[in-house]
């Protein structure tokens, strides 16, 4: 982006040295900058990395102050990202039904309190998949024999520390398209926990890492 320092009320001498540069991203004051000379005076550009920017619209306020304290006017720009590809939402933390028995193998249903969907915004025909792995799952003291699963209904693939695709999707439509993966499992498919039959009392945590990739 570029811009252009005028002084209201007639000409005066510029030097771009003498200014520097204030912008917000989003609310967040971004580092001041001095500018350069390397422009012509009165003349300045400047870049915003699409690292800082967020899906959608972006509020980007700018304002120069020269050397003797005079503040310009805050100017205010929207930067829109469309085409993109994030996750919409993902649950902090997961569970899964208490077991209130061990001795015996089994495969445990998850809680109410999963959330995880994906957000589109690309044309339609774009493709994007989810996957997801685990840590095992220990007590502070034991760890559990079983782990996290993935089901599709017909077979059973372990999370433990092996990367396994959970969600696929193409899209229908341009723009927004919110797919809830979680919707999609019902009590027996999805990410579940198995336990063995050796299994110790506790309250077992661990770590699930998502990734979202822009292909299938």
């Amino acid at each position: 982006m570029a811009g252009m320092i005028v002084y209201a009320g007639g000409d005066m001498d510029i030097t771009n040295s003498n200014f520097s540069m204030h912008t917000q991203l989003n609310g967040v004051d971004r580092p001041v900058s001095q500018l350069s000379d390397e422009y012509d005076p009165g003349e300045f550009a400047f870049t915003v990395s699409s690292s800082e920017l967020q899906p959608g619209k972006n509020t980007f306020e700018l304002y120069l102050e020269d050397g003797n304290g005079t503040k310009s006017n805050v100017v205010t720009a929207t930067i829109t990202v469309s085409g993109y590809l994030n996750f919409q939402e993902v649950a902090d933390n997961v569970s899964f039904n208490t077991i209130h028995y061990i001795g015996e193998s089994n495969i445990i249903s998850r809680n109410n309190d999963w959330k995880l969907s994906v957000n589109d915004a690309r044309n339609a025909g774009s493709q994007w998949k989810v996957i997801a792995s685990s840590t095992t799952l220990t007590n502070g003291t034991d760890t559990l024999q079983g782990g996290l699963i993935y089901s599709n209904g017909t077979s059973v693939t372990s999370l433990v520390n092996n990367p396994v695709m959970i969600a696929s999707h193409t899209d229908q439509y341009d723009g927004d398209e919110v797919k809830d993966i979680i919707a999609d499992w019902n009590e027996n498919e999805g990410i579940l926990l198995r336990t063995s039959s050796n299994e110790k009392p506790g309250k077992y945590t661990g770590t699930i890492k998502w990734e979202l990739y822009d292909s299938i």
